[in-house]
Formats: C-alpha cells, structure tokens, sequence
C-alpha cells in the first residue's frame, strides 16, 4: 500500500504543471457563467465521478447540467468532457457536437495516447487537462509480468476539479 500511496503522490504533484491549463480551464468556465450561458458536463466510465461531484456534489459547478444528445449549445457555453480514454467515440461525438456549435470544449482525460490510427477526442479541445494516469501504478498478479494495477483516474480528475473549481471561485468573488 505504501508503494501505491508513494506513486500516487508523484502524480499529484506532477499536476501543478498544468498549472496555466487550469487557470485558462476556470477562466473559460467563468466566462460562460457570468455571460449567460451554460456549463456542462459529460463523463463516462469511472470519469462520471467528477461530473456527479459539478452537478450535485457540495463542492459542485452552480448551474451546471449533464450533457445528453439532445443538448442544444451556443457558443455561451462550455462543455467539460471526462474520460479516461483519448480514442472514446462516445467522447468524439459529444466533443464533435460541441464545437461544431460553437461552446468551448474542455478536456480532462489520461495520459494514454491512443493508437495510430485511433480517432483522437482531445486535438479539438480548447483547453485539456490530464490527470496522469498512463497505467496502473504498483506492479500487479506474480504470474503477469507486466500487469499493473491501481489506476486511479478518477482519483487524480478529481485532484484536478478541486484545483480549477477553487481558482473558478476566486475568478467569479472577483466578479461580485
């Protein structure tokens, strides 16, 4: 446990390199809540936490709504996707749909690139964070070699919320 905790550490830090990324990633989300339009979120797999978290947590985005397909968005609004997979073609689509309509599209994924030929979600995000996952961080069953486990992508996205959420609250007090 204390390996995983160890690792788990290096990649906590290793985020306040996107430092810039997350102010431009608060300060787009608040350009969108002072003008009127709208925040949303869309997350799948485990990633879902953190828009659970925007949407109904204490701690959440005030008026923001979950995405679904049939979300009408301006060029007002953001759209923040959560998925630990670069090459998702659910992500791809919601992603697709946003800029096409004009919102601004923020990105919170891994570091795990997607394959050569694998659409790739993130190129068309204005702004994308990664939480630095890229596999498992302590070596896992004796007879798999190269098995890893303990991939905490939701753990890490949620380092990430927390740190744009707090720099999105300083961004609208500045606004009252």
């Amino acid at each position: 446990m204390k390996m995983f905790f160890t690792q788990l550490q290096g990649v906590t830090d290793s985020l306040f390199d996107q430092e810039d990324r997350l102010e431009d990633a608060a300060r787009l989300i608040a350009m969108s809540i002072v003008s009127d339009g709208t925040v949303y979120w869309y997350g799948e797999g485990e990633m879902d936490g953190i828009v659970t978290l925007a949407l109904t947590g204490k701690d959440g985005v005030k008026d923001s709504k979950r995405w679904s397909e049939a979300t009408a968005v301006s060029p007002l609004d953001t759209v923040i996707v959560c998925s630990e997979w670069r090459n998702s073609a659910s992500a791809m689509n919601v992603v697709s749909s946003a800029a096409e309509k004009g919102a601004t599209v923020i990105g919170l994924t891994s570091l795990v690139a997607p394959g050569h030929d694998d659409p790739d979600w993130t190129s068309t995000a204005e702004v994308l964070l990664t939480n630095g996952i890229s596999q498992g961080l302590i070596p896992g069953a004796l007879d798999e070699p190269d098995s890893r486990i303990g991939t905490p992508h939701l753990l890490a996205g949620l380092h990430l919320y927390y740190t744009f959420y707090f720099i999105l609250l300083e961004m609208l007090e500045d606004q009252v």
